[in-house]
């Protein structure tokens, strides 16, 4: 299992995930959550929060999430499905990602982005693919 700085450090090396800063919070065994801090750079008009915040988010908590439990880097998603439940308006994002089940082949698990005032913004249900 990876502990926290590991997970951190995973995301820091990665270019992918460096565009949105994020930070982990808490990891533990199928278990993440991570923080997208505000930048206005992800504002639509009225202010609200572009979708890709929550998407990649949950993409990368799940990812996160799986790493501990078997720490692949390799695995991949296969499935991200999003329900948007309110609009994030200018404000830090919280993701929860959880392991619901942990296959030989694929992992499945739900993920859910929290605005600063703990409401729920978004809703995922993830597939990741482990490698062969």
């Amino acid at each position: 299992m990876i502990d926290r700085a590991q997970a951190q450090r995973q995301l820091d090396e990665r270019p992918f995930s460096a565009i949105w800063e994020y930070r982990v919070l808490d990891v533990a065994h199928g278990y993440c959550r991570l923080e997208v801090p505000y930048n206005p750079r992800w504002d639509r008009p009225g202010d609200v929060l572009a979708g890709p915040v929550f998407v990649a988010a949950a993409d990368t908590a799940m990812w996160v999430a799986v790493m501990t439990r078997a720490a692949e880097v390799m695995a991949v998603t296969a499935n991200l499905n999003s329900a948007f439940l309110a609009a994030g308006r200018q404000e830090t994002v919280a993701c929860e990602a959880r392991v619901l089940r942990f296959g030989r082949r694929l992992v499945y698990g739900v993920a859910e982005c929290r605005g600063e005032d703990g409401r729920v913004l978004s809703h995922h249900t993830v597939t990741y693919a482990r490698p062969a």
